[in-house]
């Protein structure tokens, strides 16, 4: 590859951070696993940017369909590693999830902005739960202990609190959870 096709690769690669994390998100569910997956993809990208040939993917996004195919693929290595983890979303959930993000692309961006704006709402004892349990990835119990409260109350809190911020993205999306508009 000479100097030239490198740049154009560099910049592609930078350009493509932000969709590869997020759909790496909604193929991990959780955001630390994305970044270390991430990582491993970006490292793949690098080590094979010789083979990478932009006739054989969508014309107007040729980077980061190949991208997001390389990812694809460090995501199932990532889950070989994950068997001993309780949640492991199986095979068929996975494909539905990137069926549904090939067919609609911004579809992450839109909802991921709709939640960030639903969080925002929430009070602020809400929102410092939902960040504990899923930004920290406190355990109920710890959080429990920590709040002098019962476990099963703080989950029924959290429930509750889905509820109201699964709510309000649709609201957000015009009523259509997907955001297809």
């Amino acid at each position: 590859m000479d100097d030239d096709s490198e740049k154009v690769f560099h910049k592609e690669l930078t350009a493509a951070q932000n969709d590869l994390f997020l759909y790496l998100c909604a193929l991990t569910g959780k955001p630390d696993a994305a970044r270390d997956v991430l990582q491993e993809t970006n490292l793949v990208l690098c080590r094979e940017m010789d083979r990478y040939d932009p006739e054989r993917y969508d014309p107007e996004r040729p980077f980061l369909v190949w991208a997001r195919t390389v990812a694809y693929y460090q995501v199932l290595t990532w889950r070989k590693k994950q068997v001993r983890d309780r949640l492991v979303f199986d095979d068929g959930l996975l494909e539905d999830v990137v069926s549904t993000l090939k067919e609609n692309p911004s579809y992450s961006h839109t909802q991921l902005d709709a939640l960030e704006q639903c969080l925002s709402k929430l009070p602020e004892r809400m929102r410092k739960l939902v960040e504990a349990r899923y930004k920290e990835r406190q355990a109920v119990n710890e959080l429990a202990a920590i709040s002098g409260r019962a476990a099963n109350a703080i989950s029924a809190s959290l429930y509750r609190i889905r509820q109201l911020l699964g709510a309000c993205i649709e609201e957000n999306l015009g009523g259509n959870l997907y955001g297809n508009r």
